[in-house]
């Protein structure tokens, strides 16, 4: 199956967007963990469901202005070879 570099750049837009908000499953399951932890808990007000949920945080990545293709290229090099090499235990392959 192949993908386009347009399909590419629209599913990682979804996943970058996707993991940051809640279904109702999420809010169901938390009420569920939130009681169960209330039950065996000497303090149960200290468990709410808002404690319970995840909170997350968008990277602010800085994006190079100047990109040195050679330096990238080398870099990715080094990385697909060192994969290599520990895949077929030789070690870092330096």
């Amino acid at each position: 199956m192949k993908t386009t570099s347009t399909e590419f750049e629209e599913w990682k837009c979804y996943l970058d967007m996707e993991p940051n908000f809640f279904h109702r499953e999420d809010f169901y399951w938390a009420n569920m963990i939130v009681a169960i932890r209330q039950l065996f808990s000497s303090k149960p007000e200290l468990y709410t469901v808002e404690n319970s949920l995840l909170k997350f945080e968008k990277k602010n990545v800085p994006i190079p202005v100047e990109v040195d293709k050679e330096q990238v290229k080398k870099e990715r090099s080094n990385i697909a070879k060192s994969i290599w090499c520990s895949w077929l235990g030789l070690g870092k392959g330096k």
